[in-house]
């Protein structure tokens, strides 16, 4: 694959039905996530900067790309977007945020979704097929709670001790019926 990517999961979640009631247009959550070698692995290293240019605009336009090929979707119409960083057992949190939290990053998700807000992300550690959780958020503003949600999802060979899964969720919308009402509604 190059780049030191062993390997791209691609998943997309139709809700066609919330609770009782169908779903006049169905919620879909597109996860891109990808399997990297972290060089860095059971060591420690002062300068993540390589780990930065290596990775993080690369995967940035690749999970992106992956989620655009997967759906179909301009981006733009997308409204909810998260990212999530999960590390093996030898690796540093501080390597996934590096890649992750780093401007190469966002700005390119943001630029073809034309979103303001920074990327809402979660970052640990966890064992191969562990639970990789994603939360989302509006793309635009992170107060509009109708678009606050997590994807759950695993990967039965990843990581391994010395890899890192980065992935991406896009949502098209937010959750079905949402009714709880933005900060500005709540009577205090």
């Amino acid at each position: 694959m190059g780049n030191g990517v062993r390997k791209i999961v691609t998943w997309i979640d139709q809700t066609l039905a919330e609770g009782v009631k169908e779903v006049p247009t169905p919620w879909i959550v597109a996860t891109a996530a990808a399997v990297i070698e972290d060089p860095y692995a059971s060591k420690y290293q002062e300068d993540l900067s390589p780990l930065i240019d290596t990775y993080s605009a690369y995967l940035s336009e690749l999970l992106s790309g992956e989620i655009e090929k997967a759906t179909g979707w301009d981006l733009r119409s997308a409204e909810g977007v998260g990212k999530a960083a999960a590390v093996g057992l030898n690796v540093e949190i501080e390597h996934g945020c590096a890649i992750v939290h780093h401007l190469k990053f966002g700005n390119p998700i943001r630029k073809k979704m034309n979103g303001r807000e920074g990327l809402v992300s979660t970052e640990y550690r966890i064992a191969p097929g562990g639970a990789i959780t994603v939360p989302l958020k509006h793309k635009d503003d992170h107060k509009i709670r109708s678009h606050h949600m997590s994807v759950m999802f695993s990967i039965p060979d990843a990581p391994r001790e010395h890899e890192i899964v980065i992935a991406l969720s896009i949502a098209n919308t937010g959750r079905p019926f949402a009714r709880i009402g933005n900060p500005s509604t709540d009577v205090v």
